[in-house]
């Protein structure tokens, strides 16, 4: 495996500063001086590595996208199946597991809300949705071709999922009390298997 170079992990230093900045006073309150105490650096050493803050929060973007990434990879290490490596997904999605980072979440919410504001920020938010989306779709066809069973209608369906989880976000964030514990993924997972089993079979 490759060694981070010193400019990646001071970005990754910076973002991880945001990151908890986001969830601790917002987007709007989080300060380029602010992001750098928290960081360990300077004022001059964030600017030297991001020309604002918006730059940062694109690259936490990717960031928190990389980190779901990692999160999948590592839960569907062991899966052999189609139905245990979406089962993963949608795992690794809703951040279950006791040590799943419940800061990524916060931060997620916050940055949709910036997203909707800020046209370039949109771009890149959008961008990783329909990452997210499309790797989503993916494995629910390749468990549906498996069962045997019709792709028809999976693009709406999956379109509902995400609407579903980034949803769910924003209730865990906003509004926790109403959140049953465990309800996302167990509702997903059991919205995911009733569709599965309603759609037609296809003909060998």
């Amino acid at each position: 495996m490759a060694r981070r170079s010193n400019r990646d992990i001071r970005r990754r230093q910076i973002a991880d500063a945001l990151l908890a900045e986001i969830v601790d006073v917002g987007y709007d309150r989080a300060t380029i001086a602010a992001i750098a105490k928290r960081a360990g650096l300077t004022p001059g050493l964030i600017h030297y590595h991001f020309k604002s803050k918006q730059a940062i929060l694109i690259e936490l973007i990717q960031y928190l996208q990389s980190k779901l990434e990692s999160r999948y990879k590592l839960l569907s290490s062991r899966d052999t199946d189609a139905r245990s490596h979406l089962k993963s997904l949608v795992s690794a999605y809703l951040a279950v597991e006791p040590d799943a980072d419940a800061l990524v979440v916060s931060a997620w919410v916050m940055i949709a809300a910036e997203a909707a504001k800020k046209d370039e920020v949109r771009e890149h938010f959008e961008t990783v949705v329909q990452a997210q989306t499309q790797q989503l779709r993916q494995l629910l066809e390749r468990l549906l071709k498996h069962e045997r069973k019709s792709t028809l209608g999976s693009a709406a369906f999956v379109s509902g999922l995400i609407a579903s989880i980034n949803g769910c976000y924003l209730l865990a964030r906003s509004s926790p009390s109403v959140i049953v514990k465990g309800f996302s993924f167990d509702w997903l997972w059991q919205t995911i298997e009733r569709f599965v089993a309603c759609q037609p079979e296809v003909a060998s």
